[in-house]
């Protein structure tokens, strides 16, 4: 069944679980995880990115997404994966995406809130749930190399940042970071904690490991 994300990353929250959430670009992907997601009984994320459009034709896959979602006899959310402008994850949501992604991770402060807030006041009218990012997730092929020049996710910026943007869902920056891990993670797990406990929105962690 084609899911609310809000519903289910607060029960998550509530409950002291976590969502899978799995980015797929092929129908193999796509139905292994929706398989695996019915066996398990578990709520699923199935997202799809800038970075795979090169792979796959997005207005032809989201077609295959969302149907396949809804046939699922599980929660599956439909995520559009680090969106890095409106024009991006608008199309997203013309094609069928019910979870969006504005990552302005990469610009400062006040402009992350400012491009953040502009994506969550156009969606949220439309009943759509914006995620956002704080803190930069390296994706650096070396792994000590990403570690070098981390940002983590500070927690007095990410309170300001929840309430100045509305956003529904927040990534962090613990020491984790996208692509392959070339050693051990370091994960910060105090950095999440105090996280936690300075915002009211559900945290998500890109790749903590491979």
């Amino acid at each position: 069944m084609l899911a609310d994300i809000r519903y289910w990353e607060n029960d998550a929250t509530n409950k002291h679980y976590t969502i899978a959430h799995f980015n797929v670009w092929n129908a193999e992907m796509l139905m292994g995880v929706i398989d695996a997601a019915e066996e398990a009984k578990s709520p699923v994320i199935i997202s799809f990115g800038t970075g795979f459009v090169g792979n796959t034709s997005f207005e032809d896959f989201s077609h295959m997404m969302v149907s396949m979602a809804r046939k699922a006899t599980v929660p599956v959310i439909t995520h559009w994966d680090h969106g890095r402008s409106m024009e991006i994850i608008h199309n997203a949501w013309t094609h069928g995406m019910n979870s969006l992604m504005r990552d302005a991770s990469a610009f400062d402060f006040e402009e992350n809130i400012r491009l953040t807030k502009e994506a969550v006041d156009f969606f949220h009218p439309l009943g759509i749930p914006v995620e956002a990012e704080l803190g930069h997730v390296g994706n650096e092929t070396v792994y000590e190399e990403a570690l070098a020049g981390y940002h983590y996710t500070d927690p007095d910026q990410a309170a300001e940042f929840v309430e100045r943007t509305g956003c529904d869902s927040l990534a962090v920056a613990i020491g984790n970071q996208h692509g392959v891990y070339t050693s051990e993670p370091q994960l910060n797990f105090e950095v999440v904690k105090r996280v936690r406990d300075a915002v009211s929105v559900p945290l998500v962690l890109n790749r903590p490991g491979n």
